[in-house]
């Protein structure tokens, strides 16, 4: 296991109960994006293997990463898949800390599994090998609170109901196919 320090982070999705949604062929996970605002930070990622992405942002280039667990482990020889556990989530003192309240902006640090992997082509020779990264643990450093945007809504309005008109307490319904049994249509 490898631990990594100071990650400023962002879009966490790290409750149990609200994992990021399946994207393709993956299934849900808990993640969240990590930003290197040095070289020196993101080599030490990319030293690990870790996929790192160039970004400009306010006329400076930053780097990303994402970090992620899937909820659930890959199924193996036709056998349904298995739940993973939730990615533990803790504070500075080591207390249990709400994932759901960590928003852009946090200071974290990780642990991280890591492991090799090849994928054979269908005639059993290696067509893809890497390595793969796996967030087990996050311990918050400095915590910026997330708080939900107001959604919109609709405010009160008058409300009427009204008794049906002759034609619509007549029984008259249309059949299926445009046509009305009612003649005079």
């Amino acid at each position: 296991m490898t631990i990594l320090k100071n990650i400023e982070g962002r879009w966490f999705k790290l409750a149990p109960n609200r994992p990021a949604p399946a994207f393709g062929d993956s299934g849900p996970k808990w993640e969240f994006q990590a930003i290197a605002r040095t070289k020196e930070q993101m080599q030490e990622w990319k030293d690990l293997g870790i996929n790192v992405k160039p970004v400009e942002e306010e006329g400076k280039i930053i780097y990303q990463a994402r970090f992620q667990r899937p909820t659930h482990k890959r199924p193996k020889d036709g056998k349904p898949a298995e739940a993973n556990t939730p990615v533990e989530v803790v504070s500075g003192q080591m207390t249990p800390l709400d994932p759901a309240i960590i928003g852009s902006g946090s200071i974290v640090n990780i642990i991280i599994f890591q492991y090799d992997y090849e994928v054979k082509s269908k005639d059993g020779k290696a067509s893809k090998k890497g390595r793969g990264t796996m967030l087990n643990k996050v311990q918050v450093k400095k915590l910026v609170r997330y708080t939900p945007a107001e959604q919109e809504d609709f405010s009160e309005e008058d409300y009427e109901e009204v008794e049906p008109t002759e034609n619509e307490s007549s029984g008259a319904q249309a059949t299926g196919d445009g046509a009305s049994d009612n003649p005079d249509f």
